[in-house]
């Protein structure tokens, strides 16, 4: 992982960060250092997503839509229900956005985020699936020009 320098990480299939470079880590501090690890659980019950994500409504929906075919891939899990019954417990926009059933294969595409220190900084996301196991993904943000 220390081999690129483009903020990147690699989330199982709860989509918790297993790894992750130092350049990710200085883009999300707050994340990465706190007491809450899952991408999904961040990015819906931190009340900081909202200032670090512009659009963050709209980016959490687009989330939760691709979680959704990782889902499909291990619905007999039962941590995956649990994680689901947590979350619609916990926020009503997660509730409300799983209940909507969107499904939204990974693409690449632009996110933009308000770092505190940095400012308005725009990524181009690259993910690819692990061939060995496909329940892990690298996630690479390559920064836009």
């Amino acid at each position: 992982m220390l081999a690129i320098s483009y903020p990147a990480l690699v989330l199982d299939k709860y989509w918790t960060p297993l790894f992750w470079n130092a350049a990710l880590a200085e883009l999300f501090p707050a994340w990465l250092e706190g007491p809450e690890k899952n991408l999904l659980r961040y990015m819906f019950l931190d009340s900081s997503v909202r200032e670090l994500v512009p659009d963050w409504e709209l980016r959490a929906r687009r989330l939760l839509a691709q979680f959704r075919v990782e889902f499909g891939k291990y619905i007999d899990d039962p941590k995956m229900f649990e994680m689901i019954q947590g979350l619609s417990e916990a926020s009503d926009l997660f509730r409300r956005s799983w209940e909507e059933q969107q499904v939204l294969w990974w693409e690449g595409n632009e996110k933009t985020f308000n770092h505190p220190q940095r400012g308005l900084l725009t990524f181009f996301q690259t993910t690819f699936l692990a061939a060995p196991d496909p329940s892990l993904k690298l996630v690479i943000l390559r920064p836009c020009d």
